[in-house]
């Protein structure tokens, strides 16, 4: 599975046209949750500094999101990647991946997967709880 897409931007500044494009791991992205920062990696792959006008003219410009790798491809509606559901589906993921180890390790659970909702709803439950 992929986690990537291909970000894409356009806008003139100072009479200068740019259009910018990069393929961009989203992995790493992840742990940030802010999709401000799909400006900062087209910034820094094609040199334009932070605090130039270029930038500010970036920041304000609507980014274009195309070729989304296997699981972003749900995420991506016309060129919009609706970033904040991927990011909730993702972190109930990576939640999933850590109950399973547990309900492995102190209840012999293993597969969660295969085992009633009720009983992923309340490992995740407890889980939540324990990062409050």
């Amino acid at each position: 599975m992929s986690r990537t897409v291909r970000v894409s931007v356009e806008f003139y500044c100072q009479g200068e046209r740019y259009c910018l494009s990069s393929r961009v791991g989203l992995d790493q992205l992840m742990d940030q949750n802010q999709q401000s920062c799909f400006y900062t990696l087209l910034a820094q792959e094609h040199n334009i500094s932070p605090g130039t006008e270029a930038f500010g003219v970036l920041q304000t410009a609507r980014l274009e999101f195309s070729e989304p790798g296997d699981e972003v491809r749900e995420f991506l509606v016309d060129g919009e990647l609706d970033f904040d559901s991927m990011f909730q589906h993702w972190r109930v993921e990576q939640e999933l991946d850590a109950l399973s180890t547990i309900a492995k390790l102190h209840l012999g659970v293993e597969d969660l997967a295969g085992h009633k909702e009720q009983l992923k709803q309340t490992l995740l439950h407890a889980y939540e709880k324990g990062q409050e």
